[in-house]
């Protein structure tokens, strides 16, 4: 792997990018650093300039190369005789860089850029096309004699791994001060030392035996397993030396430095075994940008001769027909898609779409000097499950676009059509009620199948299918509830659709309580009749209207629903008396209560 700091400077070769291997100093890794226009092996240049004989949309050609970063041969050779003056004698090797990731970019003046992944060993070719205008074109050809004022530039972004020093440590052994160490050891009468490594390593560094010069280059912190590699090259030293050979007592994972007082003699010949240097070195990421004018460029355009192309030729575009709908009668039978013009002469220009995975493959021949669109448009049969006498619907001619791949066609954007599920509440009063019709309302081109449901107690949920053969506006499709009392006349409740789902339950329950004041005088008459009179355009349902009360049962309750009205009317008289008196009640409490004989009030 190359080296991060080796980069190596050349006076001959300065279109070269130079680094030294991290662990090898006979191997060197080398880049060209200007892009150039590739060439073939026959020894052309891979470039085609074409003009058009008339400008399309603003486009008066097209300019497409290939692009590398193969060395000059010239630069190839100064770059290994200068690094061969430099290391006389040696064999020295030359590598590629092996690049890790990167992109090439290329621009005219004038237009935006376009890039491609170039492959990352070898030459790293890349082939890319460019848009020219005609001002474009124009300069580029008028620069084909001048390379020094070439439009063209190309950039290369290459990433590459570098191993770089990251952490670096000396430690110097001083012999005279570990003597004095000893020897203070065997005054204090420690005959045998056994101490783990970690702290005779920090014991000796303390009384100054050893001292540590450390550099960090990265800006963290040191590795944590850097002070366990110094200890062991510590120990692989001083371990085989006769009166630091490790003690009995000495157990697994521990360095213990073990030596007899009595024995301990001369050590200079550890100093300069003992003073040892130790890196930690890491890999990093760089990105080597690569860019100017295409080399060869010059060349290439005088070589290359331009070749112009007739607007006038067909081109062809391959197009995928596909439909989307449910099919199958509910309600669309069947879906005719027709191409205009016709595609070609072995293709149809009639596509019958029956099921919803149904597609179709055509080519279209299109001439880029027509500007006449070619369109599609639909025709849709209905089954009898819309409606039996349902004309087939025509959607018109919609433009496709050039270059469009797919086609998909949705029928649901000609026709209407929605189920409609209609339900009632589970608390709903059926007591009181013998039937509901439902009836649905909205634009006159929908057609409603059935037109009504009757529904009743043992009615579960039941469906309406709206349909129309043109678009219609389901937002103002609404529905009238008839309710059919059992007792009293019909009432009818208009609602809106909450989507597809029709919800019955406009009725909401009241109770009211009519009761004879305390300490009433009965004197004279035996019951207060009660009759409510409810209107017959009224949504109001009872089970029944007639009340009494009596000294036995001075008070009843009264129990009825309504839908929108909160009015209820009822008149009143003393069983013996031939006048009676009406009143009317309007509030929005769910219960209130009406106390006699006064006039009744409202809570």
């Amino acid at each position: 792997m190359l080296a991060d700091d080796q980069k190596v400077d050349l006076e001959t070769a300065r279109g070269m990018l130079v680094y030294r291997d991290a662990a090898l100093p006979t191997l060197f890794y080398y880049a060209a650093t200007r892009p150039a226009i590739a060439r073939g092996d026959d020894g052309n240049y891979q470039l085609t300039l074409v003009h058009y004989d008339r400008p399309i949309d603003g486009l008066a050609g097209m300019l497409s190369f290939v692009v590398d970063l193969q060395p000059d041969p010239v630069e190839m050779d100064n770059m290994e005789r200068e690094l061969a003056a430099r290391h006389p004698g040696a064999d020295l090797q030359f590598q590629p860089i092996a690049w890790s990731d990167g992109t090439v970019a290329a621009a005219i003046i004038g237009g935006g850029a376009v890039s491609a992944t170039p492959p990352l060993l070898g030459q790293n070719s890349a082939a890319l096309a460019i848009g020219l205008t005609t001002d474009q074109y124009v300069l580029l050809r008028g620069s084909a004699g001048t390379p020094a004022a070439a439009p063209v530039q190309i950039v290369y972004s290459l990433s590459y791994a570098a191993l770089r020093p990251m952490y670096g440590a000396t430690i110097h052994f001083d012999e005279s001060k570990f003597r004095d160490w000893v020897q203070k050891k065997c005054s204090a009468n420690f005959v045998v030392i056994s101490v783990e490594k970690t702290d005779t390593f920090e014991q000796l560094r303390q009384d100054g035996v050893l001292r540590v010069e450390s550099v960090n280059q990265s800006g963290g912190d040191a590795p944590p397993g850097l002070r366990d590699a110094f200890l062991r090259s510590l120990q692989s030293i001083l371990t085989p030396l006769p009166r630091f050979a490790p003690a009995p007592e000495a157990s697994s994972g521990n360095w213990l430095v073990g030596f007899d007082c009595a024995t301990v003699h001369d050590v200079q010949n550890m100093s300069r075994r003992l003073d040892t240097d130790m890196q930690v070195t890491g890999v990093v990421a760089r990105t080597a940008v690569l860019q100017g004018a295409p080399g060869g460029l010059a060349e290439a355009l005088a070589q290359r001769p331009d070749i112009e192309l007739s607007t006038s030729a067909s081109f062809i575009q391959s197009l995928t027909v596909r439909c989307h709908d449910r099919f199958g009668g509910r309600p669309l039978q069947r879906a005719d898609v027709r191409i205009t013009p016709a595609p070609s002469a072995r293709d149809t220009n009639v596509f019958g779409f029956t099921q919803p995975s149904d597609a179709a493959t055509l080519q279209l021949t299109r001439a880029p000097g027509n500007t006449a669109p070619t369109t599609y448009d639909c025709t849709l049969y209905f089954g009898a499950g819309a409606t039996a006498d349902a004309a087939p619907c025509q959607s018109g001619a919609i433009a496709i676009v050039p270059g469009q791949a797919y086609l998909d066609v949705v029928p649901a954007l000609w026709y209407t059509y929605r189920q409609y599920l209609a339900s009632v509440a589970d608390d709903f009063p059926w007591e009181l009620v013998h039937s509901v019709r439902l009836e649905l309302n909205g634009p006159a081109a929908l057609v409603c199948t059935p037109a009504v449901l009757d529904i009743d107690k043992t009615t579960a949920a039941l469906a309406i299918d709206a349909f129309a053969p043109t678009r219609v506006d389901l937002d103002a499709v609404g529905y009238t509830a008839t309710y059919t009392p059992r007792l009293g006349a019909k009432f009818s409740v208009p609602g809106q659709p909450a989507g597809a789902a029709i919800f019955l339950n406009p009725l909401r329950r009241r109770r009211v309580t009519f009761r004879v004041a305390a300490g009433y005088h009965w004197q004279g008459t035996s019951a207060i009749e009660v009759v409510i009179a409810g209107a017959a355009d009224k949504a109001q349902l009872w089970a029944d209207g007639k009340l009494s009360l009596t000294p036995a049962q001075p008070q009843r309750e009264f129990i009825y629903w309504y839908a929108f009205d909160k009015t209820l009317s009822f008149r009143w008289r003393l069983r013996d008396a031939a006048d009676a008196a009406s009143a009317q009640i309007l509030t929005t409490s769910s219960a209130l209560e009406v106390i006699f004989p006064q006039a009744p009030a409202v809570p």
